[in-house]
């Protein structure tokens, strides 16, 4: 018999029962409490699959450059959008802790 290849669709209740049930019943759970909860499973997946886990730094170098791209970018629009909707000098800066 052959398999045919069928789409099968992933949902996070299938994955993990635990944390639908906390995400479902928001109210009764703090913000706190699903983050630590959420953290925990993480920290506990992580020390079963340590050895499995392998680092692609071309791709982790690729990914700090595109946010240094990103956050100089996103410097340089903003500094330009105020300094033209000032429209009259002395136009106010951008300071680098607003990006």
């Amino acid at each position: 018999m052959t398999r045919k290849n069928t789409l099968r669709f992933v949902y996070i209740r299938d994955i993990c029962p635990d944390v639908t049930f906390l995400l479902r019943n928001r109210e009764s759970h703090s913000r706190r409490d699903i983050t630590l909860y959420l953290f925990i499973g993480w920290v506990a997946f992580l020390t079963t699959r340590y050895r499995q886990i392998t680092v692609r730094w071309d791709i982790v170098a690729n990914a700090a450059v595109y946010c240094i791209l990103f956050i100089v970018g996103g410097h340089f629009f903003c500094a330009g959008s105020i300094a033209r909707c000032a429209g009259r000098p002395p136009a106010p800066e951008w300071p680098w802790k607003w990006t």
